[in-house]
């Protein structure tokens, strides 16, 4: 075996194909000129599918690419080796290539034969250009219809916009009279009312009241939603300072005692934020309790995001009901215990929505509740 492959690059059996036979420079030079451009195109095809494939990797039967070039490269070989007969008569390797060739040929063919039916069952390209034309066609008809339903739902958000502040407006107006009336008649003839009608005269107004400030909170529920909003720089600072300005009378009242940590300064809306600090802060001076209301507001860092917290020390409600704080309209104390029309914290998880953040809730039943929010979205959301 070992004296076999030793010979196999002998040439002194045989002679140069040029001395074999009457050889013109021609018909030589046409031989080895044509096999070594088949050569270079043979060499060269088995590259271009090698990068293809390596590009691609979700190319079917990939085997059988790769065992195909290697079928066009042995037959390059062979054509190389057929050009250098003219100068040296290396036969026996020229015999080895082919039957390198032969093997490699076949292992294709049977290759070939397992793979045809698999292949005749994928869909043609005439199919799929048609399955993709559909699919384009139903993608274009689902973009128009959902910007009609866009078109649509902008429409309905203008006109409950509209809706919104002409009933807020006419409601309001008769409310106001109501109050109006009833100081009036207390002013007029107090002393002439028995006790028990003077009474009923300030349920009247308490409740001309709470519908009022229902109304009036309605509608902010609703501009928060429907409103654009411009995002800057926000020092959170300051807007919890426009807050305390806008609840001092309230502060004030309830001897509250208010502790402000330092705070960040984020890309948000500062009306928004103002009116979320507001809301946050008046819901704890609601539910203190019977002691003097303490909030804290503070700021920390998780997930790489700013978390901002403001936490009472009041009466905090059952954790099962977390989610129903939030909806608008829930209350979760009687409305006789405290002031207010169930849409304060509505306004805030909405507010906090327009900025993509979150606002969570971690309280417990007298232990107060600690509010907890960001404005900015998770980085992997």
């Amino acid at each position: 075996m070992l004296e076999f492959f030793g010979s196999l690059f002998g040439i002194d059996d045989f002679m140069p194909r040029w001395r074999c036979g009457l050889w013109t420079p021609e018909h030589g030079w046409l031989h080895i000129i044509s096999d070594v451009a088949i050569f270079g195109a043979y060499f060269a095809i088995p590259l271009v599918i090698g990068f293809y494939l390596l590009r691609r990797r979700d190319v079917p039967f990939q085997p059988l690419f790769w065992l195909f070039g290697a079928f066009i490269l042995s037959c390059g070989l062979g054509h190389l080796i057929e050009a250098s007969l003219f100068w040296r008569p290396w036969y026996r390797l020229s015999g080895v290539s082919k039957a390198i060739t032969a093997a490699v040929s076949w292992a294709t063919v049977v290759a070939l034969i397992r793979v045809t039916p698999a292949a005749l069952r994928l869909p043609g390209l005439a199919r799929i250009n048609a399955a993709l034309e559909v699919e384009v066609a139903q993608r274009e008809r689902a973009e128009a219809e959902l910007r009609a339903a866009n078109d649509q739902l902008q429409a309905a958000n203008d006109q409950l916009r509209e809706f919104t502040q002409a009933a807020s407006h006419d409601l309001q107006a008769p409310l106001r009279k109501i109050e109006g009336f009833i100081d009036l008649i207390v002013d007029d003839h107090g002393d002439a009312l028995p006790g028990s009608a003077r009474d009923d005269l300030e349920i009247v107004r308490q409740s001309a009241h709470r519908m009022s400030t229902l109304v009036r909170d309605l509608l902010a529920l609703a501009r928060v939603g429907q409103q654009a909003i411009e995002l800057a720089p926000v020092p959170l600072a300051e807007a919890v300072e426009d807050a305390l300005d806008a609840l001092r009378g309230e502060i004030d009242q309830t001897a509250a005692h208010i502790e402000v940590g330092e705070l960040p300064t984020l890309l948000a809306s500062r009306p928004l934020v103002t009116q979320l600090f507001q809301n946050l802060i008046s819901n704890a001076l609601k539910y203190c309790g019977d002691a003097p209301p303490r909030v804290e507001i503070f700021a920390s860092q998780d997930d790489g995001r700013a978390w901002i917290t403001v936490r009472d020390h009041g009466t905090g409600f059952d954790p099962a009901h977390a989610e129903d704080a939030f909806q608008p309209f829930r209350r979760l104390v009687s409305s006789n215990a405290s002031s207010g029309s169930g849409v304060g914290l509505a306004l805030c998880q909405r507010a906090v929505a327009r900025h993509g953040g979150t606002l969570e809730v971690d309280t417990a039943p007298g232990e107060g509740a600690a509010f907890r929010f960001t404005l900015a979205p998770a980085a992997d959301a």
